[in-house]
């Protein structure tokens, strides 16, 4: 989040950008008369006052302003009407996934399936400031300098959550895309990274990328399993880039088919691929039909009486990761059941 904060805060300073973006705080009150602001009062539940970023795409103006919105809505209604005011264009960037809340990621189950289902939205999880710092700036690329439509949803988090290191060229692009790898598989014996075939590829966005690196561990200390990590900042973008390559490719059955970037991943290699979101379930299996292998998403179940629901422990996630490899025959029946009482899940 703070990151988020930080870019805002330097691309609104420069007096040689102040004039060509709009940096929105929703909620805060700003007087400076070079920065547009709709306002939210303090206190204030009425969320916008007013449809300003419209004034921009008037016929009076040929060109579009850059807008970056930050502003915290946990509920549905006040994002659709956010949307709305900013004319469906923008990055939005929302905080409320740092805030305590029954809901998971702090945020109505609603939201996020809002959010994946909107045709004009490509919404992004990122897990760190440096994967938000790639997505903002290839989000501004996309559509202010090749025009393309829609707008972009960035969930903001505290800087702290996961720490990625800085993403190399090569990854940045992948990581717009939905997937980038994060960690090849580890030598089980020696615990170092050497690049082996994975036994089982671990999949993670956001808040949870953390624990499936923590899951990763464990599966080479405890159970001797090479397991290959890969960041997701967007399931739906991979799942959209996917479905539009399929159809394409059915439409052009003498042509070269088109591969998407989840089939460029994750193939040919055959180990399971195990997905994990904050949100619920639903939002990381948009990619099940596309993975190459033995699939499996796990996600969030709100909890009334668990502050941010009930996120999938690294414990679960690593015997989730034994049962797909025994449904295989990779392991044992036994060796699940010694996990699940090592782990004391039963």
């Amino acid at each position: 989040m703070c990151e988020i904060e930080a870019i805002a805060d330097e691309l609104g300073g420069d007096e040689s950008l102040s004039q060509k973006i709009s940096i929105v705080r929703a909620n805060r009150g700003w007087d400076d008369p070079h920065r547009a602001v709709i306002g939210e009062r303090p206190g204030s539940e009425s969320g916008l006052q007013s449809a300003w970023p419209r004034w921009f795409q008037s016929e009076r103006h040929s060109f579009e302003k850059p807008l970056l919105y930050l502003f915290g809505s946990e509920t549905l209604n006040r994002l659709q009407m956010l949307s709305f005011e900013s004319s469906g264009r923008g990055i939005l960037c929302n905080d409320a996934e740092t805030r305590r809340s029954i809901w998971c990621k702090g945020v109505q189950p609603a939201l996020p399936l809002w959010l994946a289902s909107h045709p004009d939205c490509t919404p992004y999880d990122p897990a760190s400031a440096h994967e938000a710092r790639v997505i903002l700036r290839a989000a501004l690329q996309a559509l202010y300098v090749d025009h393309e439509a829609g707008f972009y949803y960035l969930a903001m988090h505290d800087d702290t959550l996961v720490d990625t290191g800085p993403i190399r060229d090569e990854d940045a692009e992948a990581a717009m895309r939905g997937m980038y790898r994060l960690r090849v598989a580890r030598d089980a014996s020696t615990n170092r990274d050497n690049g082996v075939l994975p036994d089982i590829r671990l999949c993670g966005a956001g808040r949870t990328l953390q624990r499936v690196l923590d899951a990763a561990d464990l599966l080479a200390r405890d159970w001797g399993i090479s397991a290959e990590v890969w960041s997701c900042p967007s399931y739906t973008r991979l799942a959209r880039e996917a479905r539009t390559a399929a159809r394409w490719n059915m439409l052009h059955p003498q042509s070269q088919p088109q591969r998407a970037h989840i089939a460029r991943c994750l193939e040919p290699c055959v180990a399971p691929v195990i997905a994990v979101t904050g949100y619920a379930q639903h939002i990381a299996e948009q990619i099940a039909p596309f993975a190459p292998a033995r699939f499996v998403a796990l996600g969030a179940t709100p909890r009334r009486d668990t502050p941010g629901g009930d996120f999938p422990s690294t414990q679960w996630i690593t015997v989730i990761a034994l049962k797909a490899l025994a449904d295989d025959g990779v392991l044992s029946a036994q060796t699940l059941e010694s996990a699940l009482q090592v782990y004391d899940l039963k």
